[in-house]
């Protein structure tokens, strides 16, 4: 009797840029939301040069609120545990940082990372979500190394201060200064 292929029990997307998750975006959209200054306070304040990560457990929504709860605990462990073993902490900056890295990333993890939990997990136990755990991590720090030697090969161009831009308009007519000049 043939095996069949394991059942994937999660997805994990990674986008090198701190993106800000889709439920955050509706509540930004309302101001009038009581909960519109709480996550305002959190995007503006968060650390752009961290690893924004989170666990999705939408295709799952059929299942009692526990069962969610206790799958989802079970993939943020197991993601934690993983990050642990390679030197990182939750939010993917370097544990020691006197300890020269072995996985080649410089620094800490960047980026945003999107767990979403598939039906098939809800089967599974924790030495099944760790084993494959084991394998998406090293596919992310497969991607965060190649997304550090792309950034590495670009050149560094600074962003125009006020006062270095242009002072036409965009017709093509000078703009008068709105400071004035130095006597003297």
């Amino acid at each position: 009797m043939a095996q069949s292929a394991p059942k994937r029990l999660f997805n994990l997307k990674f986008t090198p840029k701190s993106v800000i998750p889709s439920f955050a975006s509706r509540y930004l959209a309302l101001r009038q939301s009581p909960i519109y200054p709480k996550i305002k306070f959190q995007c503006d304040n968060r650390d752009p040069n961290t690893l924004w990560w989170r666990v999705n457990s939408i295709q799952i929504l059929g299942e009692k609120r526990v069962v969610r709860s206790r799958v989802t605990r079970k993939v943020r462990d197991a993601f934690l545990y993983e990050l642990k073993a390679r030197g990182f902490d939750a939010k993917g900056r370097r544990l020691e940082t006197n300890i020269a890295s072995t996985d080649g990333i410089r620094g800490n993890m960047r980026g945003t990372v999107t767990i979403t939990i598939l039906p098939s997990s809800l089967q599974g136990g924790f030495p099944a979500f760790r084993k494959e755990m084991k394998s998406k991590v090293d596919e992310l720090v497969w991607q965060q190394r190649n997304q550090q030697s792309i950034n590495a090969g670009k050149p560094k161009v600074a962003k125009p201060r006020e006062a270095q831009k242009s002072t036409q308009t965009h017709r093509g007519t000078p703009r008068p200064s709105t400071r004035p000049r130095k006597k003297g």
